[in-house]
């Protein structure tokens, strides 16, 4: 660590100076006109605001200008850190400072941190390392544009290009981690860029759930290759050793993974493979993995199916399929609520892609929509061997011509027809909730009956619907994940009031009563010099909070990284890759 001890050389030359002006004495007893306030301040004999240059916390003197003495040094701040003097800190004393948190002592980023603007140092970060203010350049002299970044000089081992004061790999633009070696490794296992590296086409990863026993967080990512079409893998994190592992489905470099059922492609085309389709994945009562799949994954469909997945060997088990006329008759196996029909196929109705939940008894909920049988939520029980309209409405039945008609679906439940198709489920305290055009509407469980919740025109627009789980420290809803690369939503299912995950703007709405609020006092957000503004994107929602930390969520980017945010702060950065 680097010695910022005054030398006796320049304590000699400053009381020189001292004594030639005839300023005030160091010594409070020998000059009564200079004395000491009582209070701090800081010096730098060095560069100021600089985390590498000397900077001291001293005695503060009644008199103007007044030199600084031997006696006078209180403290000299270490290397990585530097003296800083806020209102909002330390009771307006004066201190040695860092962006980073003490308890983030042993990082080795812990000489990495801010300090340009004096709200980083304002607001501490718990994490690791800072990226808020940090150099995200490419490794080799360049820069990535956000600038205001400090780095350790000295320090050529953690950073890329092995250069000193160089960028952190965390930080970066995708390209630099993806095309670099990791300085320091981040987690063990597969790589789950792997993915991107080999140009699947259509790759994208969605919905996410963490087990709090295990500390595990489950992603799913869909996928096609020339010989696999519109596969799926289930993976997991461990949130607290950032390890890596493939639980079920196929991996580009390490092969397959997890045993049992695997279905036909698309159009039920063979060969069979591991989870077609799958886009969705919920953790069931008994702590199985359960997926919702089939077909494409994609806008309605009729080839939908459900499987079990264990976490600890990644078995795989068919628990219910829908029949359409290629699968023959299920009835005998499997539940169904059908489609008005009246010609002689017998058809399960048309299901939506992404609206899928597991119940707190092991139900499942799956929403659909087509001409015949309107809209609606359908329930099928835990053993696969029933299915029950929830909630519907519209539909005008089937008329095949010559008189040969079905009637429509009788409609269950009271209130609002929603216009447009129900993406995203969340099954809470006895309510179902769905996203339907970034509208949240719910549908009581036991009646049916639906009403509005939150409306887009009147609060906050976007909206997701791949991943919504229950925030019970908060209690609101959490809905994340479209096509947009940061749409995600925070709503109070009382009030319908919503807010954007991705900043604290509601508090420019709502003050001190908004729902997410950082420390920095004034609305912030993602886009303040972290990796969420450097070209990174969390694609389709795989998006959990830490169970033992509500201020902590982790998000799969589009690479297959996985980052932390820390709300209180939006500092974000890659936890695993």
């Amino acid at each position: 660590m680097r010695d910022f001890s005054v030398s006796p050389l320049f304590r000699a030359i400053a009381l020189g100076l001292v004594l030639f002006t005839g300023a005030c004495s160091g010594d409070e007893t020998a000059d009564s006109n200079c004395p000491v306030t009582g209070k701090t301040s800081c010096s730098y004999p060095g560069v100021k605001s600089s985390l590498y240059e000397p900077s001291q916390v001293i005695k503060e003197r009644s008199c103007v200008d007044a030199e600084v003495q031997p006696s006078d040094i209180i403290e000299d701040c270490e290397w990585g850190s530097m003296c800083f003097q806020d209102p909002e800190i330390n009771n307006g004393e004066a201190t040695c400072h860092r962006s980073i948190d003490a308890s983030q002592s042993s990082s080795p980023y812990y000489n990495f941190g801010c300090s340009q603007f004096s709200m980083w140092m304002r607001t501490p970060t718990g994490l690791e390392m800072d990226c808020r203010c940090r150099d995200v350049g490419d490794g080799q002299g360049g820069t990535g544009g956000t600038g205001n970044a400090m780095a350790d000089p000295n320090n050529t081992d953690i950073t890329m290009g092995a250069r000193p004061g160089g960028p952190i790999m965390n930080c970066a633009q995708m390209g630099p981690q993806e095309d670099q070696p990791w300085p320091i490794q981040y987690g063990t296992g597969p790589s789950f860029n792997a993915w991107k590296q080999q140009n699947s086409s259509g790759a994208s990863w969605f919905s996410g759930a963490v087990d709090p026993t295990s500390r595990e967080m489950y992603a799913i990512i869909k996928w096609t290759s020339p010989q696999n079409v519109k596969s799926a893998t289930v993976v997991a994190w461990n949130l607290d050793t950032k390890d890596r592992r493939v639980i079920s489905g196929l991996h580009p470099q390490e092969g397959a993974f997890g045993s049992g059922y695997e279905s036909p492609q698309p159009n039920n085309r063979t060969p069979l493979q591991p989870l077609t389709g799958a886009n969705v994945l919920r953790i069931g009562p008994d702590k199985m993995i359960y997926t919702y799949g089939g077909g494409t994954g994609e806008s309605t469909d009729d080839q939908r199916e459900i499987v079990k997945i264990d976490p600890a060997t990644g078995e795989r088990t068919l628990v219910w399929k829908a029949q359409n006329e290629d699968t023959g008759v299920l009835t005998d196996t499997f539940g169904q609520c059908l489609r008005p029909n009246a010609s002689l196929f017998p058809k399960t109705v048309g299901l939506n892609a992404q609206a899928f939940e597991v119940g707190p008894d092991g139900k499942y909920y799956m929403g659909f929509r087509g001409v015949r049988e309107g809209d609606g939520i359908i329930e099928i029980s835990a053993d696969g061997k029933t299915c029950s309209f929830l909630s519907n409405w519209g539909g005008i039945g089937h008329n095949q011509g010559g008189g040969v008609s079905a009637p429509p679906l009788p409609d269950r439940g009271a209130g609002p027809m929603l216009q447009f198709p129900v993406q995203g489920l969340l099954f809470h305290d006895g309510v179902v909730y769905g996203v339907s055009n970034s509208d949240l509407f719910s549908f009581d469980a036991a009646t049916g009956d639906r009403a509005l919740v939150s409306y887009a025109g009147a609060t906050y627009g976007g909206m997701g619907f791949s991943n919504m789980f229950w925030d019970s420290t908060r209690n609101v809803i959490w809905a994340v994940g479209t096509v947009a690369s940061y749409v995600g939503t925070i709503v109070d299912p009382t009030t319908g009031r919503r807010e954007s995950i991705y900043g604290d703007s509601g508090m420019e709405d709502y003050g001190d009563d908004a729902i997410l609020k950082s420390d920095y006092g004034t609305p912030q957000s993602v886009g303040i010099g972290t990796l969420l503004s450097n070209g990174h994107s969390i694609n389709y929602g795989g998006v959990v909070l830490d169970p033992a930390d509500p201020n902590i969520v982790y998000a799969v980017l589009k690479s297959g990284g996985l980052m932390k945010m820390e709300l209180s702060t939006f500092n974000n950065y890659v936890y695993s890759w």
